[in-house]
Order: structure tokens, then sequence, then C-alpha cells
């Protein structure tokens, strides 16, 4: 299985993108992966990302987070429109899905193509509708998810869709692997530090597993903003907790996991994951690909630089913290399986 750990190394790839123009024209299905990729469908007003193979979207999956992010750069300059990009302009973010990768490649419709195959997510039901590229005319029965139409098939987001989709199956039992699917999972820890009359500066701490069919993630996150004040004000109002080099704060998230692929061997051991560090958001990724896991484990701790004593402080030491503990001694994480 392909995954992007931080201890992994670099793959070097280019990633070709194509655009699915949105012209009114009958369809010629074709065997050939690029013809299905380059050709026009009677999609009113829509624009697809297109991964001309699967091959081509896991590498872009197992890639550095840097590197990563200078393709999806790439990706917001073409003539397509994602999900995070009209929801930013409409300044509508949503949480619905809460992952920029994702809301990167899909459009407004929560559709992509990856080699053959459309998939649309359904994350209220969460279930993935899949339809064959070549089928791109009856692009508005996945949209409404018709599954009246023999075309459209219906997957949970548990299931490794992209595998089962290429299998030509119904479901996962025409695969070999029988080992089940991780189910979803996340932890919020969210402290905070009063800062003077009515101001606060505040932490949101997350760890979580989320599938979603096409996309499998295992991470921990830590974003923070300031209530009744600003960063420049935090410089004087709480020098100690204001760094210079960021122009707000600096935080710190240290953790260690393990988990299991399908089919796949037995961990040995916890790994002790590098420490991400940053200013108002970061994320340590400890796996991403488009296959699920069969089991898993992280926990983490939770930091902010004290610039007075030069000292990182643990965040569930804060008076407000609600003093955690769920797994000594770090204090939150997330298991399924183990």
């Amino acid at each position: 299985m392909k995954k992007l750990l931080l201890m992994g190394g670099v793959f070097s790839i280019f990633l070709s993108l194509s655009i699915v123009s949105c012209k009114k024209e009958e369809v010629k299905p074709s065997n050939s992966k690029t013809e299905v990729s380059e050709q026009n469908g009677n999609v009113e007003n829509q624009k697809i990302m297109i991964f001309n193979t699967t091959d081509e979207y896991d590498q872009l999956i197992n890639k550095s987070e840097n590197e990563q992010k200078i393709e999806l750069e790439k990706i917001r300059k073409q003539p397509f429109i994602s999900k995070f990009e009209k929801q930013k302009k409409e300044k509508a973010l949503s949480n619905e899905i809460n992952d920029e990768f994702l809301l990167s490649i899909l459009n407004e419709d929560n559709i992509v193509q990856i080699g053959r195959f459309l998939y649309k997510l359904n994350i209220s039901e969460e279930k993935v509708y899949v339809l064959s590229a070549s089928k791109i005319d009856e692009y508005s029965d996945l949209v409404a998810e018709n599954l009246s139409n023999k075309n459209i098939r219906k997957f949970s987001m548990n299931e490794n869709v992209i595998e089962v989709a290429e299998s030509g199956s119904d479901g996962e039992k025409a695969l070999f692997c029988k080992e089940s699917y991780a189910q979803s999972r996340s932890e919020h820890f969210g402290p905070y530090i009063t800062i003077g009359y009515a101001s606060t500066l505040n932490f949101d701490c997350n760890v979580v597993y989320k599938a979603f069919g096409i996309y499998f993630t295992l991470k921990a996150t830590a974003d923070s903003f300031v209530q009744g004040l600003s960063w420049s004000n935090l410089s004087t109002d709480a020098p100690q907790y204001y760094a210079s080099s960021t122009g707000s704060i600096l935080m710190k998230i240290e953790g260690q996991r393990r988990y299991k692929e399908r089919c796949g061997s037995e961990p040995n051991g916890y790994y002790v994951m590098p420490a991400a560090t940053g200013s108002t958001s970061i994320t340590m990724q400890s796996y991403q690909g488009s296959k699920g896991l069969n089991k898993y484990q992280m926990m983490c701790n939770f930091f902010i630089y004290n610039s007075t004593t030069k000292t990182w402080i643990d965040l569930n030491t804060l008076p407000n913290s609600q003093g955690w503990d769920m797994y000594p001694p770090y204090v939150t994480g997330i298991g399924y399986g183990f």
C-alpha cells in the first residue's frame, strides 16, 4: 500500500492534470484512458478535476507535505474551480469536509475523476457513488445519486472504493482481502488562555482518522485563534506567548502511532513521529492514502512556546485545559482495533 509517513521518503513525480470541458456534445466511449480523460461531456456549466490514472492520483497522495502543497497550488491555477476555492471565495468554508487536500480536488458537486471512473462523495450519508467516465453524459444522474440508472454504483466510505470500482464488482466480496475496515473516529481537545479582560487565546486540537472511500487520513491538527484582541495585540498584552518569528504564536505537536493495513503485517510497536511545529495552524500527518486501514492508534500532546522562558508549555497543564489524560503520558488520542 502506498502511504505518506513523516518518516518516509519523497517520491519525485510529475502530476499531469487535465480538465474536462463543459460543452454539450455526444460522448463516444473509449477504451483508451487518455481519450476518456480528454473527452467532452454533457455537463452543464461544470468542470471536473481528472487524474488520468489511479497511479497518478496515488503519487500525489504520497508526496511530502511541502511538495503536495506545491502541486495543489498548480491545481488551483488550472481552469478548474475546486470546492475549496469556491467556498473560500464565497467565505462559506464548511466543516462538512475538513480536509484541504480533498476539498482541492473535488468540484462543487463533490465529484472527481480518478482513472476510468467518476466518484461522487455524499458526506452526510458516508457513501460514494461511482459512474464510468465513458458514461459522462449521465453526469446529472450521478449528481442526483440516481440508482435507477444501472450504471451508477454505491459504496460505503469505509471501503477501498477505487479498488472495488476498478475490479468491476458491486462489493468487497470480489476482492482477495476479507479483513474489516477501520471506522472513522476523532477526539477533540480545546484549552484556552485568558489574557486580560474578556480576551482569550483559544486552541482547537484534534486527532482524527477519516475514511472518504477514495481517500483515508490519520492525523493530528492544532489550530488557534484570538478572541477580544488581535495577533499584533498579543505582543504587548501577552508577550510571553508572542513569537516574533511567526508574527503570532508558535505551536508544536508531539505524538506516536501504530496502524495495520488490511491484510498487512502487524506493527512492531509504536512509531514516535517527528514533532510538527508552526504558527496558528499545524498538522501532524501519520497516514494518508487511497486505501483504508484495518486498525490504528494515535496519541498526541500539544504545546505553545513561551518566548520569555524559552520553553514549551504543555497545553494540558493550562488552568482551562480540562485536565485530560486519555493515553498517559499523552493528553488525547484515538484508537480502533487495538
